[in-house]
């Protein structure tokens, strides 16, 4: 999965690929999640917003043996901005910036840089893409595991600015014929691959 998402992912999923992602999710109910019930899964280079007003959240909840590594994780709940993990097991959780230094109690390779405010971690202004990069003094610069960027900028296939993630494959161009020829449908397809 690659993109803006809303909303949150449940329901017993297993080997799912979230990276690069912008994931925002607010909810004014009762206690809920953003990631939860997953196993298996990879959730890289994202950065991700949760909002609730009134009630307790976890950004993951009930995730089993999965990589949770390069992310900006941030629940912008002021009063419950320490949540970010619960009931998790056999996870790989490092090198992420977490909300509030009580979200690092039993994950100790990871750091904090938030404190209430996007703009002490992002630029916040230009377009929708630009949002999200960030600033020059932000503690998620150059702690990602390979040294690069944490959150949806960072890693091989980073978000770019006004484009599509690099490297990654994409359909240009679909023809598909009117009609069948020898029984077959013809199908002409342009590929193409960001490149910058």
């Amino acid at each position: 999965i690659k993109g803006y998402l809303r909303g949150y992912g449940s329901s017993n999923l297993s080997k799912i690929d979230v990276q690069n992602c912008v994931v925002r999710y607010s909810s004014a109910g009762s206690d809920s999640y953003m990631f939860s019930y997953f196993t298996s899964s990879i959730f890289n280079n994202n950065t991700c917003f949760y909002s609730n007003s009134n009630y307790l959240i976890n950004l993951f909840h009930q995730v089993a043996n999965s990589q949770i590594t390069n992310n900006i994780l941030l629940n912008t709940n002021s009063s419950h901005y320490n949540y970010v993990f619960s009931t998790t097991t056999g996870n790989a959780i490092e090198h992420n910036i977490l909300s509030n230094t009580s979200s690092l109690s039993g994950f100790p390779n990871n750091k904090t840089g938030y404190g209430g405010a996007e703009s002490s971690l992002f630029e916040c202004c230009g377009t929708f893409s630009d949002y999200y990069k960030l600033s020059s003094n932000s503690v998620a610069k150059g702690y990602a595991t390979d040294g690069g960027e944490c959150g949806c900028h960072g890693g091989m296939f980073g978000c770019p600015s006004g484009g599509r993630p690099q490297y990654v494959p994409y359909f240009s161009k679909v023809v598909v014929g009117s009609r069948t020829e020898n029984g077959k449908l013809p199908v002409k397809l342009t590929v193409k691959i960001q490149e910058q």
